[in-house]
């Protein structure tokens, strides 16, 4: 063997190892399961938030200081969820909003203290579907599986799309995707 075929050798064995490292990773975070879109009702959410207008890649650090205020309050959370009124392909950065926030129990109100907004969600009909939640590279994947399964449902009928809301149910390990399609 001459040594270009062994550093050809190597190249190969460390190239395939790294394609099955990927595979792997894909397979834990089910980047190839069939996306199931349902379409129903979902039980109304008390939702505790703080709007931003900017960067999706922020919320994590706005929903991690809200978090910080609703303890400071002493306000149980359920599970964190975020809105995204805005699609990032068809509009700028600068300009997406989105309510980012906790789903708490139904017994808290507005006169609660603490810099935050709440709001009741809830709408007659959702598509809806889940996604098992591995690690936080689960919300990426995610996102790029569900989003154009809810387009493509979207369009077969006829219906536009509309906000995203994304519930990140820890105790479950799983993230529900829901599209209100009718208020």
């Amino acid at each position: 063997m001459t040594l270009l075929t062994k550093q050809l050798l190597v190249v190969v064995i460390i190239l395939l190892v790294l394609f099955m490292g990927a595979l792997s990773i894909l397979l834990y975070h089910k980047m190839f399961k069939k996306i199931k879109v349902k379409e129903g009702a979902f039980r109304p959410l008390n939702f505790a938030y703080t709007f931003h207008k900017g960067d999706y890649q922020k919320n994590m650090v706005i929903m991690e200081d809200l978090m910080k205020e609703l303890q400071k309050a002493s306000i149980p959370v359920v599970s964190p969820a975020t809105i995204y009124y805005d699609n990032p392909r068809k509009t700028k950065r600068f300009e997406l909003r989105s309510d980012i926030g906790f789903i708490v129990p139904d017994s808290i109100t507005q006169d609660q203290p603490g810099d935050f907004e709440l709001k009741k969600v809830h709408h007659k009909k959702y598509i809806y579907t889940a996604f098992p939640y591995k690690s936080r590279f689960s919300i990426m994947i995610g996102a790029m599986r569900v989003y154009p399964a809810f387009k493509k449902y979207l369009k077969k009928l006829g219906k536009p799309e509309r906000e995203m809301i994304e519930i990140y149910e820890m105790q479950n390990k799983t993230i529900i995707y829901l599209m209100p399609v009718e208020d």
